[in-house]
């Protein structure tokens, strides 16, 4: 499936593994026409695999280690901030903190892009709408920081809209199930597929989409009688 990118100057954070690093690898291997530099954002230094990336990439790719609490700056602006969080074993201020001081941190250089898109990474298992569909599952803490970040996308994007923002989530099924280090062997998807299911929400984003819950879209999810089905509808928050 080849998705052809509207956003020339995408920044993914949390490209150091998983998600984040697949997403990578896949953005330096569009055309040119479709995506031009690609940042790679982490807060340490690149990880094994993404300094094997950099070296070996044939598309522009930029490193940027940044500090969420500080804005950044430069001479051109960024068009997309896919907002990616990692697994970590002890988060002290929550998901939805972290996601908000990394957007405040590129909001400068999104302000000066042509599309100012910011994607959060969100997931079923936060919805008020479906709560009691997952309510056997005893991860309290998970449902409430992604209950939050997703209340903070809708923040941002209707305190934003007249600036021309686009803040949406990319909800990645139920229980966050694509094989990486937090969904593990046995989830859904692959991370392949997830990144082309992730990037096909990307270049489908416009004004309309902001505020939203998107599903992805995974052919062969659709109805699927498990929990998770990835049918790429606008889901209820």
């Amino acid at each position: 499936m080849f998705i052809r990118l509207k956003t020339p100057h995408p920044v993914n954070t949390g490209a150091g593994r998983g998600l984040g690093l697949g997403l990578v690898k896949e953005l330096i291997n569009r055309p040119k026409s479709s995506v031009g530099t690609v940042f790679a954002a982490t807060q340490s230094e690149p990880s094994a695999a993404l300094q094997q990336l950099v070296d070996s990439a044939s598309g522009p790719l930029v490193v940027v280690r940044f500090d969420p609490g500080a804005n950044l700056h430069g001479s051109a602006g960024i068009d997309v901030l896919i907002n990616n969080v990692g697994v970590m074993p002890y988060t002290p201020d929550g998901i939805a903190a972290i996601a908000h001081n990394v957007t405040r941190a590129f909001l400068p250089l999104l302000e000066r892009g042509a599309h100012k898109e910011v994607v959060g990474m969100g997931i079923m298992l936060g919805t008020l709408a479906l709560s009691p569909v997952f309510a056997p599952f005893p991860v309290l803490a998970y449902k409430i920081t992604k209950a939050a970040l997703h209340m903070l996308a809708m923040q941002w994007a209707n305190e934003n809209a007249a600036k021309g923002f686009v803040f949406c989530v990319d909800c990645a099924g139920g229980e966050q199930w694509v094989k990486t280090d937090l969904g593990g062997d046995a989830a859904d998807l692959t991370i392949e597929e997830a990144v082309l299911a992730t990037l096909d929400v990307v270049d489908r984003l416009d004004k309309s989409s902001s505020g939203k819950l998107l599903n992805f879209l995974v052919q062969g999810w659709e109805k699927n009688l498990g929990m998770n089905q990835y049918d790429g509808r606008v889901l209820d928050w």
